[in-house]
């Protein structure tokens, strides 16, 4: 087991993260390599030593960790890789070009199965022998993996770097989806400050109140019968809504 130690500046409304490498025990915060091969371990912190960081030895990374080369090749093409929304914006991006049905299993915003950022949530490595989700939570047992699968299957909407959870009993009536319950993580986290709190606080009661969403290119409406509250997108276009499960 090796270590990097380093101090984190983080926006919690964007989700972007800025790190500083710092000596031993004097960061506020450290990455571990843990490993059987104690090169693999070595060179993992060497390139996290390097002031480039992993951006200069994205495909050695991948390659050491065993990550699809097609997830890989995404995440690396990116002009931001600090802003974990955004990667899920282009993930979405990504899956609706090429037509593909959203996958439950690459499920990435409220609860984290594999440990790669998707090139999209359609992957076709799922189907080629890589590791697809279910694995790793067996030994919690089939009552509890059947659990995590229908929460993943749900419909979400993206607001923050993680969604508050999926939506249950959806319907589109129009262009408005429609829900019954959510499921996954609820309720407002205020911390960052005063704008990350006002921005917590305020999409999580919206999100609360209604029984359905609209989803526009510059709004997102929340609905309780009628239109109850509203959010203005602008750049970094905060809200997405993800219709995993095959859609609605």
């Amino acid at each position: 087991m090796t270590r990097v130690d380093y101090t984190l500046d983080h926006d919690p409304v964007r989700d972007v993260r800025a790190r500083v490498n710092t000596p031993a025990g004097e960061g506020t915060h450290a990455d571990l390599f843990i490993t059987r091969d104690e090169g693999s371990a070595a060179r993992a912190r060497e390139i996290y030593l390097d002031p480039r960081g992993p951006t200069a030895h994205l495909a050695e990374m991948g390659a050491m960790l065993g990550y699809p080369a097609c997830c890989v090749e995404a995440f690396a093409a990116l002009d931001d890789r600090s802003n974990n929304s955004a990667i899920r914006y282009a993930a979405h991006a990504r899956t609706v070009a090429a037509g593909a049905r959203f996958e439950p299993v690459l499920n990435n915003l409220f609860a984290h199965v594999l440990p790669w950022f998707p090139c999209g949530y359609g992957c076709g490595a799922l189907g080629r022998g890589r590791p697809c989700g279910a694995g790793p939570l067996r030994p919690r047992g089939p009552r509890w993996v059947r659990g995590v699968a229908e929460a993943l299957a749900a419909q979400c909407v993206l607001r923050r770097p993680r969604a508050d959870g999926g939506l249950r009993g959806r319907r589109m009536e129009g262009d408005v989806l429609r829900y019954g319950a959510r499921s996954g993580r609820g309720g407002a986290e205020a911390r960052g400050g005063a704008v990350a709190a006002r921005f917590e606080g305020g999409a999580g009661r919206c999100s609360l109140a209604g029984d359905g969403l609209r989803l526009g290119e510059g709004r997102l409406e929340v609905f309780a019968g009628t239109v109850v509250a509203s959010f203005e997108r602008g750049p970094p276009w905060l809200g997405r809504l993800f219709l995993f499960g095959g859609g609605v």
